[in-house]
């Protein structure tokens, strides 16, 4: 059986609590609008938070068959292409305190990444690629490519990803795609390093609850 997602309240304020409080939001929001204007497919904005990544904002794509996260859905960041681009940008001691240092990882489809050997071997492809990819790792028929945003520290801050049902799968569209998000995803990064050191505070204070500032 699939597991199933939904948006709560506590999920719902955090997205608010970022478009809100982050003065660089719009610079996302145009971001995600030029991924769908450029691939068609649906595309999302998110954050890492533990072993999650946070659907922050996301704009439907065009194409006649497409499949939907919605905001404040959480899945487990190895399932995802947003959630590997980020890992991509860590050291192994920072990826062991994000996931631990189990053998066992929580899946959602057959093709999930079950182990950390394997998501170890997929994360160095991800760095010799550039791109995250994952391949109905999140949900059946459903592939993405990510991309990381860096903060001015180097270290990645949030991502960006397009998701579309690829059938019969294309490696060479998919790799059209990943040039647009890679392309998007630098000019978002260097136009928030031009801002200052932005990012890193974005996964602490700017989505954080009322109570959690206190």
């Amino acid at each position: 059986e699939g597991i199933g997602y939904r948006i709560g309240l506590r999920a719902f304020g955090i997205g608010n609590l970022f478009l809100v409080a982050n003065p660089l939001s719009h610079l996302l929001v145009r971001a995600l609008d030029e991924l769908v204007e450029k691939t068609q497919c649906t595309a999302y904005f998110a954050i890492l938070e533990k072993d999650e990544i946070i659907i922050l904002n996301y704009r439907e794509g065009t194409l006649p068959i497409r499949f939907i996260w919605q905001v404040g859905d959480r899945l487990p960041v190895h399932t995802t292409a947003l959630g590997k681009a980020m890992l991509a940008h860590m050291s192994p001691q920072e990826i062991d305190r994000h996931l631990g240092k189990g053998k066992t990882l929580r899946g959602l489809t057959e093709k999930s990444i079950r182990t950390r050997e394997e998501l170890d071997d997929d994360i160095e492809k991800t760095r010799e690629r550039g791109w995250g990819l994952a391949r109905q790792e999140s949900h059946a028929g459903l592939t993405a490519v990510g991309s990381a945003i860096l903060n001015e520290a180097g270290q990645p801050s949030e991502a960006i990803s397009i998701s579309c049902l690829d059938y019969q799968p294309n490696l060479k569209r998919l790799q059209q795609y990943a040039s647009v998000v890679q392309a998007v995803a630098y000019d978002v990064s260097r136009k928030i390093a031009e801002y200052g050191n932005y990012g890193s505070n974005i996964s602490h204070e700017s989505w954080a609850t009322p109570t959690q500032r206190a």
